[in-house]
């Protein structure tokens, strides 16, 4: 009996062995994870980003100031100085936020870009005394706009400011 099962276990081992022998010789021809150091690795030409730019261009007074910010896919959210503030009674800091949605030659972008605006107020404490405090509130815009790489599209106009944004991809 022991007979009968060690040749059907070598007519089994005789019959696995061409497609064992056949699946190492397909696995040696594809790379593997453990590739050595000294091997170059092929690349393809045209990889494939989602490194993008976006131009942030403000005229005021006839001057131009210009923020770029360069991301890798959804969302940004930066503070920049304000280049064109005049005096120190002006907003010196700008908030800049952008969530990204892409679609085929630019993206839909969700902005807002607020500059802080300080005013002071006066208060009574538990005691009565009066004292003035400083009070800061964000004044922004908020818009939606879709963005074709490349070409710069106007977010903000008025008699005394335009603010346009630009979306370039890397």
């Amino acid at each position: 009996m022991n007979c009968i099962w060690n040749s059907l276990f070598g007519i089994a081992l005789l019959l696995a062995l061409p497609t064992f022998a056949q699946s190492q010789s397909q696995s040696a021809a594809q790379p593997r994870f453990g590739v050595r150091l000294n091997q170059v690795v092929a690349h393809a030409d045209d990889l494939q980003t989602n490194n993008l730019q976006i131009e942030l261009s403000m005229d005021r007074d006839g001057k131009t100031a210009r923020y770029r910010v360069t991301l890798s896919g959804g969302q940004v959210s930066t503070e920049f100085l304000d280049k064109l503030a005049k005096s120190a009674g002006d907003a010196l800091s700008i908030n800049f936020q952008a969530t990204l949605n892409p679609f085929e030659g630019g993206a839909e972008a969700s902005i807002f870009l607020g500059r802080p605006h300080a005013w002071k107020s006066k208060i009574q404490d538990k005691a009565g005394d009066e004292k003035e405090i400083t009070n800061i509130k964000s004044i922004g815009l908020t818009t939606k706009v879709a963005l074709p790489f490349g070409k710069p599209v106007v977010i903000y106009d008025d008699e005394n400011e335009k603010i346009s944004v630009e979306l370039t991809p890397l």
